[in-house]
């Protein structure tokens, strides 16, 4: 029996081999179809476009950045009707935590920026 009460933190292999983007794109639609944003548009769809990035952050969980491609869909009678890019595709960067034995969405999606981009903006991150 194992009473050590911490565990061994999982190898950069073990986090990847964790991380399906099929089954976090599901986990992060249906997160983002609550956030009511942006106003006048609802999440259509949201699909991975790259591959996944591990990132280790200074302080914190493990990371993971995951290049997108977001559509909306615009709501009736909303403001957003009259604007022709408004249902177009959107390049973004979803970020993931692991937390405890799971990834799960980190509720972030940093619109109109590659990972690589995302990391330059975050010194404290490097990906691993």
């Amino acid at each position: 029996m194992n009473w050590w009460p911490f565990r061994r933190r999982p190898t950069a292999e073990q986090l990847r081999a964790a991380f399906d983007p099929t089954e976090q794109m599901v986990d992060l639609l249906a997160a983002a179809r609550t956030w009511n944003k942006p106003r006048g548009l609802t999440w259509a769809a949201i699909h991975a476009t790259d591959v996944p990035v591990l990132v280790k952050a200074r302080s914190g969980p493990p990371l993971m950045l995951l290049a997108v491609e977001i559509r909306f869909d615009v709501v009736p009678g909303s403001a957003m009707e009259d604007v022709p890019h408004a249902t177009e595709p959107r390049q973004a960067t979803a970020l993931f935590f692991h937390l405890g034995n799971v990834w799960t969405p980190g509720y972030r999606i940093m619109m109109n920026l590659t990972p690589a981009e995302v990391l330059e903006r975050n010194p404290g991150w490097e990906e691993v």
